[in-house]
């Protein structure tokens, strides 16, 4: 469900980038047999670059000899997955975060790990961290049941601005030159009683100050927020699968000073 609305976008990506790209080096044509317009190619890049410019970083912390290894991965989304107690159980209404989610998906125990310079098989555990912030940061929340037709309707508590790449929370202090996150948009599924769905999109346009849903070719404002709490309406917290937010502040990466600039990075995580 909310892997297949992911599974989509790349597919998207990779079609619309392939429509547009010149059959071969210097061609005045694509693969098609359309013109080529090297504008609306290049336009389309940097679209897709806005999604894809993070990284993260990973340590691992072997449990006996404290040995850490780490590494740096290029991402264009962060999957979180829901805790086990909540995706096995029947009772799946609790509400519950978004950081709550992301400190879950941070830290994580392995048990078969095959640490160098112990020379054997041990525990350790990996941590995971955003080290380079993109300017579009897409988030799926994976609401699939293993093994099961079903889904999790748990209400998902997500920020819609002031929020803090490290906790996926909103930040509470002012921090000069700290870099936060505001929502604009969020991709929906709402299940029927035979097992399927329909996707529907809502975004913000922000000269208006109103939210839209898109459902198919149909267009309308919808009361999305609730304004005297600043939060989602619940019905769109139980049924939000993907959700996009904008970089507010300015760009650099978390392991930095305040101030330092970062180079975006492109490619999504593999």
């Amino acid at each position: 469900m909310s892997e297949d609305a992911h599974e989509y976008i790349i597919a998207l990506k990779r079609y619309l980038l392939k429509e547009l790209k010149p059959e071969q080096v210097n061609s005045n044509l694509t693969a098609s047999n359309h013109p080529y317009d090297r504008e609306l190619h290049m336009s389309m890049q940097t679209f897709w670059n806005l999604f894809s410019s993070g990284k993260t970083r990973q340590t691992v912390t072997c449990s006996e000899c404290s040995n850490v290894t780490s590494r740096d991965d290029d991402f264009s989304e962060i999957m979180l997955k829901f805790p086990t107690p909540v995706e096995n159980t029947r009772v799946r209404t609790r509400k519950i975060t978004l950081a709550d989610l992301y400190e879950n998906h941070k830290t994580e125990v392995i048990d078969d790990y095959m640490c160098i310079p112990c020379n054997s098989r041990t525990s350790a555990t990996r941590q995971e961290r955003i080290s380079q912030c993109p300017r579009i940061l897409t988030i799926v929340l994976s609401r699939n049941v293993n093994n099961e037709d079903k889904s999790i309707d748990s209400a998902v508590d997500f920020p819609l601005e002031r929020v803090c790449p490290s906790t996926l929370g909103v930040q509470q202090e002012e921090i000069a030159d700290n870099t936060v996150y505001k929502l604009f948009g969020i991709v929906q599924h709402t299940s029927n009683a035979t097992g399927g769905g329909h996707y529907t999109a809502i975004t913000q346009n922000k000269t208006a100050n109103l939210w839209h849903i898109y459902d198919d070719d149909d267009v309308k404002v919808c009361k999305f927020r609730n304004r005297s709490l600043n939060k989602a309406l619940v019905l769109f917290q139980k049924t939000a699968i993907i959700l996009f937010y904008k970089r507010e502040g300015p760009e650099r990466h978390h392991d930095e000073p305040r101030n330092s600039k970062i180079d975006p990075g492109i490619n999504r995580r593999g």
